[in-house]
């Protein structure tokens, strides 16, 4: 699991000269959202390369997406974004019911959001015909 910031040129190189194939599973919370929930400006473009970084090398690329009530509305748009980045998934995770994100700001309703798009829990959301569509 990682965020993608250190997944520079330099590390790949060191996985790749190792023989190391590991299979990434990236964090990234939506088109629009990311910066927004990471509380860093740039996050997003930050990841996004780190993805595309990983795709030239061929590595497996799974994505986590915290989900909250604002960014549900960009769900499928992120999807197919990632689906066309070559991700192989991506795993729909509500964020926890507490803070910034208590009951009265809509996180109960995340729940049936996964629901409609047929996750259940963390197993996600496969994306391989989705691929093969975008292909």
């Amino acid at each position: 699991y990682t965020n993608g910031c250190l997944l520079d040129e330099y590390t790949l190189e060191q996985f790749d000269r190792r023989s190391l194939r590991p299979d990434f599973a990236i964090s990234f919370d939506g088109l629009g959202w990311h910066d927004f929930l990471r509380g860093i400006d740039g996050a997003e473009k930050l990841t996004i390369d780190a993805i595309r970084r990983c795709n030239r090398r061929d590595y497996s690329i799974g994505i986590n997406m915290c989900l909250h009530k604002k960014n549900i509305d960009v769900i499928d748009k992120t999807v197919e974004f990632m689906a066309n980045e070559k991700c192989e998934a991506i795993n729909l995770c509500p964020v926890s019911d507490f803070g910034t994100f208590s009951k009265d700001n809509g996180v109960s309703e995340i729940y049936s959001v996964c629901n409609s798009v047929n996750v259940e829990g963390t197993e996600g959301y496969c994306m391989k015909e989705f691929i093969e569509e975008v292909e």
